[in-house]
C-alpha cells in the first residue's frame, strides 16, 4: 500500500480544499464459491450489506443472490416466476437493505417487494415514471421505519417520492436542481439523486453534482455541502464540459457512482476512489485509489481502476464490483488503513 499526504491548502473552484490523505491500494479477488450461484451473476449491478452479508443484485436476474464475505452462498431472495415474492422473469432494477429488511423495486411490473430476514411479507403498487437503468450510479434509494424515497421522476432533479410501506405516495422530498438548458440536454433522463442512510441521518447525494444534503430520519433538512475534493471538482468539470460524438448521443460519465454511510462519514466512490467525507463540512480526509494484477488489468502500474460499485462491512472490509461482464473475477476485496471496524 502506497500513501500520499498532501499537505497544503488550496481554493478550487470556489472550494477551500483541506490536506487530503491519498493512498493507493491493491484489490484482491473474491469468487463465488458454488457454480449454481456463479451462473447467476450475469453482471454485478448493485451491492449492498447488512453489515455482515453481502447481497448481489445482477443484470436480468429475478434474483438477489445473498453471500458471505468468503464467497460462501447464503441464500436467494426472490426469484423467477408469477406468485407472491416473486419477480417474474425479469430482473430488479434496485435494492436497499437496512437490517434484516430488503426492499426490491421491480419497474417493469410497477411493484415495490418487501423481504424481512430473507423471506417476503408484503408487495404493493408505485407509478414509475423512471426508464430501466442498469448502472449503480442511479440506484441508491432508502427507507425509514415509515417511509421509502425513491428518486423516481427523471425532471425531478434532487427530489424523491415518498411512499409509505404500504404503497400510499405522500408526496416528494428534497430541493428541485435546475441545470442549465445545456447540461440538462446532456444528462437527460438520468437521474440526479442517490439517497443512502444511517441510524441518525439520510443523505442526497448528486449523481452529477459534487453536493450533498442531510436530513434527519423524520425527513428535516439539517445542511447542504458541497464535496471539497480536487477529484470531484475535475469530474464536476468533465461533466460540464461534455461534448458527445457526432451521431452517437451519449452522457458524460457521472461525478459519483456509489455511496455509502458508515459510522458518521460518507463514503462516495468518485472518479473511481472512494473519497472518506464529513457530510457535514464536505471536506475530505481521505481517499483510496485501487490497482490490481492479472489478466483483468492492464498492468501493476495502473493509477486507477474504475470500480463503480462498493460496500463496507462492519469488519472493515470493502467489497467491490464493476459492472463488466468480461472480467474474470466475480467480485474484488480489499482493506482502507483508515477505516476503523465497528465492534
Amino acid at each position: 500500500m502506497k500513501k500520499l499526504i498532501l499537505c497544503t491548502t488550496m481554493l478550487i473552484g470556489g472550494c477551500l480544499l483541506h490536506a487530503q490523505e491519498k493512498h493507493r491500494l491493491k484489490i484482491q479477488p473474491l469468487d463465488i464459491q458454488d457454480g449454481a450461484f456463479k451462473a447467476y451473476l450475469r453482471s454485478i449491478d448493485q451491492l449492498e450489506t447488512d453489515g455482515t452479508q453481502i447481497y448481489l443484485r445482477c443484470r436480468k436476474e429475478p434474483r438477489i443472490v445473498v453471500i458471505a464475505e468468503d464467497g460462501t452462498p447464503i441464500r436467494q431472495i426472490s426469484g423467477s416466476g408469477e406468485g407472491p415474492g416473486r419477480l417474474g422473469n425479469n430482473g430488479p432494477v434496485a435494492m436497499a437493505v437496512h437490517g434484516q429488511t430488503v426492499v426490491i423495486l421491480d419497474y417493469l411490473n410497477n411493484k415495490i417487494l418487501r423481504f424481512q430476514d430473507g423471506a417476503y411479507t408484503n408487495s404493493f403498487p408505485f407509478k414509475s415514471y423512471q426508464k430501466v437503468f442498469t448502472s449503480p450510479a442511479v440506484n441508491n434509494f432508502t427507507f425509514t421505519d415509515t417511509a421509502l424515497l425513491i428518486p423516481n421522476a427523471p425532471d425531478a432533479k434532487g427530489l424523491a417520492d415518498r411512499y409509505d410501506h404500504q404503497g400510499r405516495h405522500l408526496g416528494q422530498v428534497g430541493e428541485m436542481i435546475r441545470f442549465p438548458k445545456d447540461l440538462t440536454d446532456k444528462v437527460g433522463s438520468m437521474n440526479d439523486s442517490q439517497w443512502v442512510r444511517d441510524d441518525k441521518y439520510i443523505y442526497c447525494l448528486r449523481t452529477f453534482q459534487p453536493l450533498i444534503t442531510t436530513y434527519t430520519l423524520d425527513l428535516k433538512k439539517v445542511s447542504e455541502t458541497e464535496i471539497k475534493s480536487r477529484v470531484a471538482q475535475a469530474v464536476w468539470r468533465q461533466v460540464q464540459e461534455f461534448v458527445p460524438e457526432p451521431g452517437r448521443p451519449g452522457i458524460p460519465f457521472p461525478v459519483l457512482t456509489d455511496a455509502q454511510a458508515f459510522q458518521g462519514k460518507l463514503y462516495a466512490m468518485i472518479g473511481g476512489a472512494i473519497h472518506e467525507i464529513d457530510p457535514r463540512s464536505g471536506e475530505v480526509a481521505n481517499l483510496a485509489f485501487f490497482y490490481g494484477e492479472g489478466p483483468d488489468f492492464a498492468s501493476v502500474e495502473t493509477p486507477t481502476v474504475s470500480l463503480m460499485a462498493f460496500r463496507i462491512l462492519d469488519n472493515g472490509k470493502v467489497i467491490l464490483a464493476h459492472p463488466a461482464l468480461l472480467w474474470n473475477h466475480d467480485l474484488w476485496t480489499v482493506k482502507l488503513p483508515f477505516l476503523n471496524p465497528r465492534s
